[in-house]
This record gives structure tokens, C-alpha cells and sequence, in this order.
């Protein structure tokens, strides 16, 4: 499994047990989905809503997350009590191809993602790996799918920006090692292009962090900048990923100085645009 994701991993337990199969997956992605299946505090609706409230999300918005809990009851995946870890740089054979194993952050912890290694070739990390050429399949789920992969802000404790910068360099590793690859994407159909949607997804965030920077020529927190950054009407999950989403957006811009946070005797922490042009 390629992560944590009810949608990735909700039926492992009844695929384990009926075909006998064996779980894969990163030991981080394996704890999160147990958390997930029996709900644990902080995964349940009011402890989400009260850490958004911390990012001013209205007492009407925390409701509407609270009373529709229930609608999300199917986000609870399904784990088999063992599976085996996978680790960064494993190999592992399928259908007779070698794949390795290579993590990836932002959309989900460890996210794994698997590419294609020519017979003989150097292992991926850090060295000169010859790729297998145009058909190599990967997948690169972290970054290439045809949707927006999410961010999210604090991932691990005491990590305070989202940690896609880092999976984007690990992408622009792959851009070199695949010149022309064929992508098996989580979401949608296959593809070639993963050198362009690598670069497509750097723009969007990028352009992402420019057009909230725009809004902040005053103190404003990641819920008032919802309706101005994402210009939809959003259901309740939606609405969990648009706020992380920004909060995410406003950390990694405050870690590299574009912008700086502040908490309000009112409790809630917003962000203003610092002052750049000196050291540009």
C-alpha cells in the first residue's frame, strides 16, 4: 500500500484475509491508519475543529465539521493486525520486475512510491541509476497525480513547515534519473510526462504561495483567505484539506521569510507579509 489513505488502504484487511495476501507498506503509514480505523483523539471532529479554530475558522464552520462527523465514518480503513515495513531504498521483485522503493512526503507520511530500476543498475539514491527508458513504469503517486497532491502543515511534531519542498527535490531527482516515464498514477489513468507534471506542480505551488502572500499586506489568518484562494463552496472534508492546505502554504512562506506569524491576544495566529526587499 502505497500509504494511509482509507481511499489507498481501506480493504487491506478483507485482501489480506481472503487471497491470503501480504501487507506492504512504511511502518508510518501503517500506525496512521490504525489511528484512523479506531478514531483516536485527535482524528475525531471536535479536536480537528478546535485546531483549525486556532487558525480562525468560525464557530459556524467548527460546527458544520462537528455535525457532520458521521459523513466521514467511511474514511475508517480496515488493517490486518501484521504487515511488513518497507523501508526507504528497498527493492523488491513484481511479475519480474525489480522496484524500488522510494518515500516521499507532503501528501501523507512515507508515502511510498515504486520505480522501475534497469537490470544491473546502481540503486536510485544518490547515485547514477540507470533508468529502464520510456517504459519504466512508477509510480510516483506523492507527486504525479493528475490532481493537486495536499500539503499539510506540521506533519511530525516540532516540524513546522510542510515537508513538500523536500519531496519536490526528491521529484526533480526523478526528473533526471526518468527522462520520458511511463506514470502509474494513485488517482487517474496512466501517463508519460513526468519531468512536465513535476514542473506543473512546482508552478501551482509556487503560484499558490504568491497569490496568498498578495493578501497579506495585513495580519489575516488561513481562514480568511479561504474564500479569496479557493473559490468554491466546500463540503466538510474539503473544507479540513482547504485549511491545512493554507495553513501549509502560510508555514513554508514564514520558514523561508516571506512572511512572518503572529498570535493575537485573541488566540488566533495569523500571518503578514514581511518586508523583502532588502535581501532580494
Amino acid at each position: 500500500m502505497t500509504h494511509h489513505h482509507p481511499d489507498h488502504c481501506g480493504l487491506a484487511d478483507r485482501i489480506c484475509e481472503e487471497h491470503g495476501a501480504e501487507l506492504l507498506m512504511s511502518a508510518q503509514a501503517y500506525e496512521a491508519a490504525l489511528v484512523l480505523q479506531h478514531r483516536a483523539k485527535g482524528t475525531d471532529a471536535t479536536s480537528i475543529a478546535a485546531d483549525l479554530a486556532k487558525h480562525g475558522l468560525a464557530r459556524e464552520a467548527q460546527r458544520f465539521l462537528i455535525d457532520h462527523e458521521s459523513d466521514l465514518d467511511y474514511l475508517k480503513p480496515g488493517m490486518p493486525p501484521r504487515f511488513t515495513a518497507l523501508a526507504d531504498g528497498d527493492t523488491m521483485s513484481v511479475g519480474g520486475r525489480t522496484l524500488e522503493v522510494i518515500f516521499g512526503q507532503g501528501h501523507a507520511p512515507d508515502h511510498v512510491a515504486c520505480t522501475r530500476r534497469a537490470p544491473g543498475a546502481a540503486a536510485w539514491a544518490g547515485r547514477a541509476a540507470r533508468p529502464a527508458g520510456p517504459v519504466a513504469s512508477s509510480s510516483l503517486a506523492t507527486c504525479c497525480c493528475r490532481t493537486s497532491p495536499r500539503t499539510w502543515a506540521r506533519p511530525r511534531p516540532g516540524c513546522r513547515a510542510t515537508p513538500w519542498p523536500s519531496s519536490r527535490s526528491r521529484c526533480g531527482a526523478w526528473r533526471l534519473c526518468l527522462p520520458t516515464p511511463f506514470v502509474l498514477p494513485s488517482h487517474g489513468a496512466p501517463f508519460y510526462g513526468a519531468r512536465e507534471r513535476v514542473a506543473e506542480l512546482e508552478r501551482h505551488h509556487e503560484q499558490r504561495c504568491l497569490t496568498m502572500l498578495a493578501l497579506l499586506g495585513e495580519p489575516r489568518s488561513a481562514a480568511e483567505l479561504l474564500a479569496e484562494v479557493f473559490k468554491r463552496d466546500l463540503d466538510p472534508l474539503q473544507l479540513m484539506f482547504a485549511m491545512n492546505e493554507a495553513v501549509a502554504h502560510l508555514e513554508y512562506m514564514t520558514d523561508r521569510g516571506d512572511a512572518q506569524r503572529q498570535e493575537g491576544e485573541d488566540g488566533i495566529i495569523r500571518y503578514v507579509r514581511k518586508d523583502t526587499r532588502g535581501r532580494r
